[in-house]
């Protein structure tokens, strides 16, 4: 019943609340990573997470890639407060991304060894066009726009925060975020991307691969024009045909993503968004409502008005058990 739902979040909400609070005094916050210019990057809880390649597109290509998406593809402006987002969007899907004489192969045929390189290792699987192959498994491409606001109003600045890009059982069938930064470091301040427990020292020109599925955001722009191209790859989940080493890997997939939500959470015990991020994956999963509820409890115990709510969640949990009594 419902009621004995609310009263189970109510009880861990309260044990969560005095966890949250011994965490809070007992550890300092977890420091970022500095990553240096090799593959892959990390720390000792987040190993080999990023793939990272420096200086893989020169100057007068990232001004090329930025002037194609603005050129030929709409502008959107994605300000979305309830989502912790604000930023503007050009967005390319379909034939135009597909196709042999595609306006944006030139960019994928540069990419394309180095993702096979890390995503298909063995012989086996390469195909007879690395290229072919990497294109018919883009889902999307996006350049990203976020630019620093009026330096008196804070909120007017771009920005991206706690998020994934893919759920359990959400049919997108996404895997890996394909990044490269267009911008030099003196284009704008602020904007550091952090992907887990490390944040990306990205620099004009340079290449990175991150798992979708990995919580991740973008600091607030403060001053500036930051730009980015995003290539959304996706693997479609064959578990109903012959190919088992697509399920195997989609199953993999999912058992890392977990794991790094439980090593983020427990090292950012105070970051609520993560707890709830937590909680939305193991509700996809379809784990059981307690399990759930536990980091959503947690999600509330870790902001500052943790009290508040569970006298809150105390009190709905004392209506409902009178309610029941009466009926």
């Amino acid at each position: 019943m419902w009621y004995n739902r609310l009263l189970g979040l109510m009880s861990i909400l309260v044990l969560a609340n005095a966890s949250a609070a011994g965490s809070e005094a007992s550890s300092s916050s977890a420091s970022s990573s500095s990553a240096s210019s090799c593959n892959n990057i990390g720390n000792n809880n987040n190993d080999d997470i990023i793939q990272y390649y420096p200086q893989t597109f020169t100057p007068s290509e990232t001004a090329s890639i930025i002037h194609q998406m603005k050129e030929y593809r709409p502008v959107e402006h994605d300000d979305r407060p309830d989502k912790s987002v604000k930023r503007t969007n050009y967005f390319d899907q379909g034939d135009n991304v597909t196709k042999q004489d595609s306006p944006y192969r030139w960019i994928f045929e540069k990419i394309a060894p180095m993702y096979y390189k890390q995503f298909r290792n063995t012989a086996a699987d390469e195909p007879p066009s690395v290229v072919d192959d990497f294109v018919a498994n883009i889902d999307f491409i996006l350049l990203h726009e976020f630019r620093g606001g009026d330096s008196d109003n804070g909120n007017n600045n771009g920005f991206f925060d706690w998020h994934v890009d893919v759920q359990p059982n959400d049919s997108t069938d996404r895997t890996t975020n394909i990044n490269i930064m267009l911008s030099k470091k003196g284009d704008y301040q602020g904007g550091a991307l952090t992907v887990g427990l490390t944040t990306i020292p990205a620099q004009q020109g340079d290449l990175y691969f991150y798992p979708a599925s990995h919580p991740h955001k973008v600091d607030d722009i403060t001053q500036g024009t930051r730009h980015t191209f995003i290539i959304a790859m996706k693997e479609k989940d064959d578990s109903k045909s012959n190919d088992k080493s697509s399920s195997r890997r989609r199953q993999e997939y999912w058992k890392m993503a977990e794991q790094h939500h439980q090593t983020l959470c427990a090292s950012k015990p105070m970051e609520s968004k993560l707890h709830l991020l937590y909680g939305e994956f193991l509700a996809a999963l379809g784990r059981p409502n307690a399990e759930v509820d536990a980091k959503f409890a947690d999600m509330y115990a870790s902001t500052p008005e943790a009290e508040q709510y569970a006298h809150h969640f105390q009190l709905q949990g004392e209506q409902a058990v009178q309610q029941q009594s009466q009926g």
